[in-house]
Formats: C-alpha cells, structure tokens, sequence
C-alpha cells in the first residue's frame, strides 16, 4: 500500500475541479459530473469507505442534522454478473456509521443538491441516473492520478479502494 501526502491529495482534488488536461470531449462530460466526482473523492479520501458503499450511499443514509452517514448496503454483483445495488454490506462489521467531518461535508451537501433523480435515490449516479459501477470510478480515478502527476502502480481491481484508505490515516497525523 502507498501512502498519499497531502500535497498528492491536493494534486487529485485540484484537477477533479480544473479538468485542464481532458480532451475537449471529456471536458463536456466533466463539466456534468465535476461535483459529483470531486464528492466521491473527497468521500474516499476522507472516510476510507469502499468504493461499493460510496456509490450505494442513497440520500436517506446521510444525516446532516447529527453528522452522520450510514453505512447499509454496496453496489454489487448478481449471480449473472449484473451490477446490482445490495441489501447489506460486504460484511456484517461494515454495516456502520461514519461521522460526517468539515473535509467532505460541502462537497457531500452539493452533490445531493446537484444529484440525478434516480429510482433509488442514490446520490452518486451516471448523469442518466443509471448505477455507477466501481470499476467505473475506479478508471476515474486512475485518469485523475495520471493528469495530476501521480504514478502509482497499485491501482488494481483488489487494491483499489485500499488507495482511498490512505488519506484518512495521513490527515489524522496532520490536525
């Protein structure tokens, strides 16, 4: 596992907000997913949930009124393969609740305001309000590293949510 620094965090946060080195094509559609993007990251970065809980987070699972998000059920695959959203989390100690910190709680507020209508009031949603499979945000991210500046070589299926992980560890050090 490597540790992300904080100027490396700094690096990822500023180019989900710039998007300056996209292509014009991918420029268009980041314009439409910037918030919701850069909340997913912040998310990550700052509570070291999985990747499948962050994209089955609906809008009744965050509590503003006592700080809280509620950590039920994952995005997850069905017997055919087909992404479906679960009924649980991956495991019994994974149902949880994480406390909603001031390094992520605007980007969270603006990206339900901004979220798409969806059948399952899921916050984090394709623009078409479809589910976001992981590996997509897991490609997102790895283009967000790339254009940032940050190589890294342990962004495999397995170890990608432990990337995530890192910045509540190195943040914790620093306030």
């Amino acid at each position: 596992i490597v540790r992300l620094d904080v100027d490396e965090v700094a690096q990822l946060l500023d180019e989900v907000e710039s998007g300056q080195k996209l292509s014009s094509r991918q420029q268009m559609y980041h314009e439409r997913t910037k918030v919701r993007d850069l909340a997913i990251l912040t998310l990550l970065l700052g509570t070291g949930i999985r990747v499948s809980e962050c994209v089955g987070l609906d809008i009744n699972d965050v509590d503003f009124k006592n700080n809280v998000i509620h950590i039920r059920r994952t995005l997850t695959k069905d017997k055919t393969g087909k992404m479906i959203l679960g009924t649980t989390t991956k495991t019994y100690t994974s149902n949880r609740d994480i406390p909603i910190t001031s390094l992520f709680r605007n980007e969270l507020k603006e990206s339900i305001r901004d979220m798409t209508l969806n059948i399952n009031n899921l916050i984090f949603t394709t623009p078409t309000g479809q589910l976001i499979h992981t590996s997509t945000i897991n490609t997102v991210f790895k283009r967000i590293c790339a254009n940032a500046g940050i190589n890294r070589k342990t962004y495999s299926k397995k170890k990608g949510n432990k990337i995530f992980t890192l910045y509540t560890s190195t943040c914790n050090t620093h306030s």
